[in-house]
This record gives structure tokens, sequence and C-alpha cells, in this order.
């Protein structure tokens, strides 16, 4: 999962990012050292600037990357996000 590159193959990242045609939730979580919830936020960023619809959730948890597992009340309300 480190070395997975979404531009791979294509010319430039804005590139790879503009293909999306659905809308995309990122969900950060505050104690995340896998996944930093600033880079999950800059790449909600980087859909949004080529065009894309992107949402963005962020989880305070102290569970670092297990919030997803553990945190359901907080999941469902970013899943909710997807909806509106």
């Amino acid at each position: 999962m480190d070395l997975y590159d979404v531009s791979e193959g294509y010319p430039s990242l804005e590139a790879a990012l503009s293909r999306l045609r659905s809308k995309a939730l990122f969900i950060g979580i505050r104690s995340d050292f896998l996944f930093p919830a600033a880079r999950v936020r800059w790449l909600a960023d980087q859909v949004r600037a080529a065009g894309g619809e992107a949402i963005y959730a962020e989880l305070d948890s102290p569970h670092g990357h297990d919030a997803f597992l553990k945190e359901w009340e907080q999941m469902t309300s970013a899943l909710n996000l997807i909806k509106e």
C-alpha cells in the first residue's frame, strides 16, 4: 500500500483524478499515522481541483488507523454525507 500511486500510467496526478465521474468520499482520522488526515484532505482537495466531486470528513479518535473499525457513529455520519 505504501507504493501505490494513483497517477501511475497517467501524465500527471491531475490527469488521473480528472477521470473520476462519481462522488468520492475521503475520510481522514486525526490520529492515523499510516494515512495522515492532512494527506487525505489534500487528496480530496486535488480531486476537487481536477473537477471532481470530493467530500471530506474527519474522525476524531484515539484509535489511529483502526478508528474506522471502532467509531461506528462517526463512520455512519461520514458515510451519510455521500447521500446528500
